[in-house]
């Protein structure tokens, strides 16, 4: 059923992995505090693939990566009617050891009107969000030798200022920053900390920000 109108003094907020703050809390208002015994109405939904990967909203839009027999799919879908918009979709071979589930763990980020999206196998790519059309790629696991580790790539990137920032587990780097607009590499850090499954914060010390990042 179509979904209700929001109260007029309601505040909303876009999302990206754990909430705009990246901190697991919500700066929305007007939010409901209980709900029917059989759950809150069912509004629209859609059969997905294998994966772990979280949707990211922004405006009327949101975008979920999953993946279906050996291709990894980027859809983006209307928000309130799960209207397919469109979908861009790789190949993808990944299989781990440890579980039968070879999908998506990173999750999409949406800034400023482009998606990040870095898929299990090590591939960053950006693109618009209107369109899906392809910014730029990056293929880190060979350029930076990442390996596939456990469970290949979990860690969501981070956006801070004019960058994505991203623990991708190198010997080269375990903590690059890419140019937003072009994917160049604007920095790495962390020769010889070893890949991990743990997603960059922002946190301040002393008064300036800091990223911190659990490497492996």
């Amino acid at each position: 059923q179509a979904p209700k109108g929001l109260p007029k003094d309601a505040r909303t907020a876009d999302w990206n992995f754990l909430g705009p703050g990246r901190n697991c809390h919500s700066p929305e208002t007007r939010i409901a505090t209980s709900w029917p015994a059989a759950g809150p109405p069912l509004v629209w939904e859609m059969e997905r693939g294998e994966g772990y990967a979280c949707p990211a909203i922004a405006g009327d839009r949101l975008v979920y990566t999953h993946r279906i027999g050996n291709q990894t799919h980027i859809d983006c879908l209307h928000a309130e009617t799960g209207k397919l918009l469109w979908r861009r979709s790789a190949p993808c071979n990944y299989r781990t050891r440890y579980i039968t589930d070879g999908g998506p763990r990173s999750s999409p980020v949406i800034h400023d009107g482009l998606v990040y999206v870095h898929e299990v196998e090590g591939t960053l790519r950006c693109l618009k969000l209107e369109t899906g059309a392809t910014l730029w790629s990056r293929d880190l696991a060979k350029e930076m030798n990442s390996p596939p580790d456990f469970f290949g790539v979990v860690s969501t990137p981070l956006v801070y200022a004019d960058m994505l920032i991203q623990n991708v587990g190198g010997p080269k780097a375990s903590v690059a920053a890419f140019d937003l607009k072009t994917g160049k590499t604007r920095w790495t850090a962390g020769e010889v900390w070893g890949p991990s499954c743990a997603s960059p914060v922002m946190g301040k010390v002393r008064g300036r920000d800091r990223i911190f990042v659990m490497a492996g």
